[in-house]
C-alpha cells in the first residue's frame, strides 16, 4: 500500500517536473533568441532569430490596417504568413507587446498547452509521465523555432480528452481553433464520429467553424475578410508545388525516385478514411487510440511542406501509441526507440552533425521512423477484426 502511494506522489511530481521544465525551456529559448537581435540573413532578407512568431504577430497588423495577409513583407520578416485570417485575429494578444514578453509568453502558452494536453489524457499517471517526457526534445525544436505546432499537439489531445469526457461542445471548439491556426487538423472531425450524439457533435463542428470563420468580419467586415480568403486561396494553390517537405512524398522521391506529390497525398487521404470508419470498431477504446495516434503522426508526414518542428505533433501521436500498449512487442520498440533518435534527436547538438548531413538529411530519415509506425499502427487497427473478443474480455470496451 505505502510503496503504492509513493509511486503515485512520485510519479505525480515527475509529471509536475516535467510543466515546469516545458515552462522553462520556452521562456529561455524566447529571451535568447530576443537578444541575438535581428541579424540573421534568410535568403536576401535581414531578420530576427524568432523570424515565425514576427510572422504570426506582424499578421494581425496587416488584417488590422486592411493588408493582403498573403504576401511577402521583407522589410518586416522572411517568408509568407500561411494561416487563415482567425489565426492572425487570434494573435491580436501578442500584436502590441515588447518581442521579449511576446515571445516568452507565445512559446511559454505552446509548451504548457501541450503539457496540459497530455496531462488531460484519461490514461494512468504513468503513462502520462512517460510521454511527457518522450515528447521533450521534440518540444525544444518546435519553441526553438517559435512556431505553432505544440499548440496544436495539445489542442488536438484536449479535444481528445474531451471526446472521451463526453463535453462535445467544448471538443468541437478546439479542433475548429486548431484548424483555423494550420489546416491540416481538420482531418481530426473524423473523430466526432465515434461517440455518442454523434449528429450532435457534427452540428457543433459545423457551428465553431462557421463563427470562427467570419469573426474577423467584426473588425474588418465583410469584403474585406472575403478578399483575404480569395488572396488565402491564391496562395496555398501556388504554395502546393513549391516543395515536399519532411513527408512521404518526400521520402518516396529521395528513396525510389518516385515524384508523384498528389497521387501519394490521394492514396494517403484513403487510407486514412478507410482506417477511420470502420464502424463497428467506433466503441473499442483501442480502436479510438490507434486512430488518434494515426491522425496526430498522418497530418505531419502526408503535409508537403513538412519540416522539422513540425514534428512534435507527430511523435506525440507516436508516444501516444506507444506507451498507451500493455506489453509493447520487441518491433514496437525498435520503431519508438528509432523515433527517439532520428526524429527527436537528430536534429540536437547531441547527434553527430557528419551523420546528420550525410543521412539524415539527404534521407528524410527524420520522417521515416513516423512514417513506419503510422503503417504500423494501420496493420494494428486493421488487426482488430481477429482480436475484438480479447478486446473485450480485457475491458478497453467502454
Amino acid at each position: 500500500m505505502f510503496k503504492n502511494i509513493y509511486n503515485f506522489i512520485a510519479q505525480k511530481a515527475t509529471l509536475n517536473v516535467a510543466a515546469i521544465l516545458f515552462a522553462i525551456l520556452a521562456l529561455l529559448t524566447s529571451v535568447l533568441d530576443v537578444l541575438q537581435g535581428r541579424n540573421k540573413m534568410m535568403g536576401d532578407v535581414l531578420t530576427s532569430h524568432y523570424n515565425n512568431y514576427t510572422i504570426f504577430k506582424q499578421s494581425f497588423l496587416h488584417l488590422w490596417q486592411h493588408q493582403n495577409l498573403y504576401i511577402h513583407y521583407n522589410e518586416v520578416h522572411f517568408d509568407l504568413y500561411k494561416y487563415a485570417p482567425t489565426f492572425a485575429l487570434l494573435m491580436m494578444p501578442f500584436a502590441y507587446l515588447p518581442d521579449i514578453v511576446g515571445l516568452s509568453l507565445w512559446n511559454v502558452l505552446n509548451a504548457i498547452v501541450l503539457w496540459y494536453g497530455i496531462r488531460s489524457l484519461p490514461f494512468s499517471l504513468s503513462i502520462r509521465t512517460r510521454m511527457s517526457w518522450f515528447v521533450l526534445l521534440e518540444l525544444m525544436t518546435a519553441v526553438q523555432n517559435d512556431q505553432s505546432n505544440a499548440l496544436l499537439a495539445g489542442l488536438l489531445l484536449l479535444a481528445y480528452s474531451d471526446l472521451e469526457r463526453d463535453n462535445m461542445p467544448r471538443a468541437t471548439f478546439l479542433l475548429s481553433i486548431a484548424t483555423y491556426i494550420k489546416i491540416f487538423p481538420i482531418v481530426a472531425f473524423i473523430w466526432v464520429l465515434y461517440y455518442p450524439n454523434r449528429w450532435r457533435g457534427v452540428a457543433w463542428s459545423a457551428f465553431h467553424i462557421t463563427w470562427l470563420a467570419f469573426v474577423p468580419m467584426l473588425f474588418v467586415g465583410w469584403s474585406q475578410l472575403l478578399w483575404q480568403y480569395q488572396n488565402w486561396w491564391v496562395m496555398l494553390a501556388q504554395d502546393y508545388s513549391d516543395s515536399s517537405g519532411l513527408s512521404v512524398m518526400a521520402w518516396f522521391q529521395t528513396w525510389f525516385g518516385v515524384v508523384a506529390k498528389k497521387e501519394i497525398l490521394a492514396i494517403g487521404a484513403s487510407i486514412f478514411i478507410i482506417l477511420g470508419l470502420l464502424y463497428p470498431y467506433f466503441e473499442i477504446k483501442k480502436y479510438r487510440i490507434g486512430v488518434v495516434a494515426a491522425t496526430l503522426i498522418w497530418m505531419v508526414i502526408f503535409n508537403h511542406k513538412a519540416e522539422s518542428p513540425t514534428f512534435v505533433i507527430a511523435i506525440t501521436g507516436a508516444a501516444l501509441w506507444y506507451f498507451t500498449k500493455a506489453k509493447p512487442s520487441t518491433l514496437d520498440t525498435i520503431l519508438i526507440v528509432s523515433a527517439f533518435i532520428f526524429t527527436s534527436l537528430s536534429p540536437t547538438d547531441l547527434f553527430p552533425r557528419s551523420l546528420r548531413e550525410s543521412l539524415v538529411i539527404p534521407f528524410v530519415l527524420k520522417a521515416v521512423p513516423c512514417i513506419w509506425i503510422w503503417i504500423k499502427i494501420g496493420v494494428e487497427i486493421i488487426a482488430l477484426k481477429n482480436n475484438v473478443s480479447e478486446i473485450e474480455s480485457s475491458g478497453l470496451v467502454e
